[in-house]
């Protein structure tokens, strides 16, 4: 899991039900809530980086849409969850496309459903935190600088294309005799590249 307070942010533009969010909320210890009455007044604190907003659909000023948009665009890693007084297929169809984690309509099993929601969203924030930490430290084991040994002008050339093709999206391809270290390579490249999260798989 997370080792610190896990950040949530509620906007709803209705004072006693935003402060019912937040008190139900406010219950899990490990969770730190805060709640805003507008859209704006959320934006101008936008950066205290929270890991999921809850938000009113039909907020003045702004609609769910707009919000969800500008949430994205500042950090798309922030999960939207979307509450609304009416359970729109198309409009959550929608929402759902661009970028919100779920669609949560008003009814009197909300409190449940949304804490349900937010502990998913948790869970999944933890495994992706323990899959980065992983990715890491196998990232140092094939550290190509330290785990392939040689100064000669042909291995300086060889870090130097290794660095080159960390650095892209392109297959390629590597070629040499058995034993002259053709998957220590190919490691030190899948563990030092945008792709170490996926699988390494030899054939």
């Amino acid at each position: 899991m997370i080792d610190r307070p896990f950040k949530i942010c509620v906007i709803e533009d209705n004072e006693w039900y935003n402060k019912l969010i937040v008190y139900h909320l406010s219950l899990n210890p490990d969770y730190e809530v805060e709640g805003y009455l507008t859209g704006t007044e959320f934006l101008a604190n936008i950066d205290k980086q929270p890991d999921v907003v809850t938000l009113d659909y039909l907020l003045p000023g702004m609609n769910g849409m707009e919000l969800l948009r500008k949430i994205k665009k500042f950090n798309k890693e922030i999960e939207v969850v979307i509450i609304s007084e009416q359970h729109d297929v198309e409009t959550s169809v929608e929402l759902i496309k661009n970028g919100a984690y779920d669609y949560i309509v008003k009814a009197k099993d909300i409190q449940d459903r949304l804490i349900n929601t937010i502990g998913h969203i948790r869970k999944k924030a933890g495994m992706d935190a323990h899959l980065t930490k992983l990715s890491k430290e196998v990232g140092k084991k094939y550290d190509f600088q330290k785990g392939i040994i040689g100064n000669s002008e042909s291995l300086n050339k060889i870090f130097s294309l290794i660095e080159k093709a960390i650095e892209t999206n392109i297959s390629i391809l590597l070629t040499g005799e058995t034993g002259t270290g053709k998957e220590l390579v190919a490691k030190a490249v899948h563990y030092n590249s945008a792709r170490k999260l996926k699988p390494f798989v030899a054939v």
